[in-house]
């Protein structure tokens, strides 16, 4: 059901999916919208998706997002972001966590490159490795942000991210 609500100063939303007559419930395919409120002639805020298994970090990196003008959607498994990403959703950046049961982050980010090969995608985990780097090296328009992490670190990311893209389009 989308639409709801103003709280705090937002409008959330939920999607759940839909299985022929039965809708999920399950939270793990429960997906937030968060959309900060724009003047009518402003642009439209950019749209994040942030991929999170753990309600704190989640609700955290929304918060953060949101902080910086974006309307933020939430996933909290790579699975319903595939979902909502292959029913159309295109998103001006995700913020991905690499440690997630089911779909992890390498096989999510695989997915998204396979729908938007050019989507920017902000990796986040607490350890990271070799093996990390080497992800990161290996897909264009990925960058990695180490958890915890601030207000400051996100919008340095951020930046980086969509002056790379623009860069890539010779804008």
């Amino acid at each position: 059901m989308l639409g709801g609500p103003p709280v705090g100063g937002s409008r959330v939303s939920s999607l759940n999916v839909i299985h022929g007559d039965v809708v999920d419930r399950n939270p793990f395919w429960n997906v937030e919208v968060f959309s900060p409120e724009f003047e009518e002639g402003d642009h439209p805020p950019l749209i994040a998706l942030v991929v999170e298994d753990v309600e704190a970090p989640l609700i955290a990196t929304a918060a953060l997002l949101r902080r910086l003008g974006y309307e933020v959607l939430t996933a909290s498994c790579g699975e319903i972001a595939i979902y909502v990403i292959d029913g159309g959703f295109s998103p001006d950046v995700v913020i991905l966590d690499l440690d997630m049961p089911g779909l992890n982050g390498p096989q999510t980010l695989s997915c998204f490159r396979a729908l938007l090969p050019n989507m920017p995608v902000i990796l986040t985990i607490d350890w990271v490795d070799e093996a990390t780097h080497a992800l990161v090296r290996a897909h264009a328009h990925v960058t990695l942000l180490p958890k915890p992490h601030g207000l400051k670190a996100l919008k340095a990311h951020l930046q980086q991210v969509h002056l790379a893209i623009c860069r890539s389009y010779g804008s």
